[in-house]
């Protein structure tokens, strides 16, 4: 060898080699590579092809199909021997009104009644008709709220959009995303009574299929959390007949009932687990926090952090799983807070809100993995990140149009 002439070789660990026959050093390395990126070994006059790279638009556009037809029968079903209807205007409404105004796009039917529109991007859309004189719409014929959700990539531009089928007067009150991707969702009626059987908690896939639903007995559901083992805790309400009151709903993975715990008569607005198991709550008016073991038995209690009477709206857990982050709110002069708290819900520090952000109203927290806090202020439209230590890094409205 010849003194100090290095040895080229990339990666790590060269941990043993050997010698050809022709007494050339053979070694062994360990390269890394990040996503995204190949390996390619090259030898000596050696040409390597197909090192090829594949991309994909990241909101990729989609269509819009269905059919104009002739409602014979005027049942508001397309029956056997019912044609469809050539050159009728169909229109996607910007605006809502039910009116096409002059600059919402729109297509024409073809002979059979198809219609199609080509190239729409990730979005919700309200598709109308115009109807010729001397006819009736027959099918769509009522006036409804549908429950959307939205994937949205960084820029704030959709991915993914779908509906979440809401029953008449029933509203969506959480959403939540399990570690596998799926995403949960509470369907709850507007107006509660002893018989509310639209009342569930939804699962989807990331890509809008309905997977299972879990009814009751509980009722209008508010919160959701997941243990290690795929049982589900739902805060919930059930009266009986003397009181309403809220209580925690545990379930099996399949969706099987298997108690109540956790009376309260304030709503329990947001659940989590810990890092060590244990099932952390927070309720509204009255605030109040408690920790539960996964059977129910309650372990630790708290109330506001500075023994003000505050609400507490959502909490969520840092990336670590040991410490958490509650919304504890009160009404004016009082400032609002984010308070940390460890998992005996003893309080480690505290941020006023209102000096930083403002008046606002938080809808919900979550935890990102640099551990800085993203808090949704449903009142303002706004979304906020915060660091630990009380900076605001960042803000962007909340485009909601419809």
């Amino acid at each position: 060898l010849a003194n100090e002439t290095p040895l080229s070789v990339r990666g790590r660990s060269v941990r043993d080699f050997a010698l050809d026959e022709a007494g050339h050093l053979v070694v062994v390395s360990l390269l890394d590579h990040t996503a995204g990126t190949q390996v390619v070994a090259v030898s000596s006059g050696q040409v390597v092809n197909d090192v090829n790279f594949g991309n994909k638009l990241a909101t990729e556009p989609g269509e819009i199909r269905g059919t104009k037809w002739h409602d014979v029968n005027q049942n508001g079903v397309q029956d056997a021997g019912e044609s469809g209807l050539g050159g009728r205007v169909i229109f996607l409404d910007a605006d809502g009104d039910g009116v096409k105004d002059e600059g919402e796009r729109f297509t024409t039917t073809a002979a059979d009644g198809s219609y199609v529109f080509a190239d729409v991007m990730p979005g919700a859309y309200i598709v109308g008709e115009v109807v010729p004189e001397g006819w009736v719409q027959t099918s769509p014929t009522e006036s409804g709220t549908a429950g959307l959700v939205w994937t949205l990539l960084g820029n704030g531009e959709p991915v993914n959009v779908f509906d979440a089928g809401l029953a008449e007067d029933q509203w969506l009150s959480f959403v939540e995303v399990h570690d596998d991707g799926t995403i949960w969702v509470g369907r709850s009626d507007t107006v509660q009574s002893l018989a509310s059987p639209n009342d569930m908690v939804a699962q989807f896939s990331p890509s809008g299929l309905e997977l299972m639903t879990v009814k009751g007995p509980m009722r209008a559901p508010t919160s959701l959390a997941i243990d290690s083992a795929g049982g589900l805790y739902i805060g919930g309400m059930y009266d009986n007949s003397v009181n309403t009151i809220k209580e925690i709903y545990k379930y099996e993975p399949d969706g099987s009932y298997v108690r109540r715990f956790g009376s309260s008569f304030t709503t329990w607005e947001d659940l989590a687990f810990a890092a060590s198991g244990r099932l952390l709550g927070s309720t509204g008016q009255q605030m109040a926090l408690r920790a539960f073991t996964v059977g129910g038995s309650q372990l630790d209690s708290a109330g506001s952090f500075d023994g003000t009477a505050r609400s507490g709206d959502a909490l969520t857990m840092t990336p670590d799983g040991v410490t958490l982050w509650t919304y504890e709110n009160a009404a004016a002069p009082s400032a609002d807070y984010l308070v940390l708290r460890d998992g005996g819900l003893d309080v480690l520090s505290s941020i006023d809100l209102t000096a930083l952000l403002g008046p606002s109203d938080l809808y919900g927290l979550e935890t990102l993995p640099n551990g800085n806090v993203l808090a949704m202020d449903g009142a303002n439209r706004r979304l906020y990140e915060i660091s630990p230590v009380g900076e605001l890094i960042g803000e962007t409205s909340l485009s909601v149009a419809g």
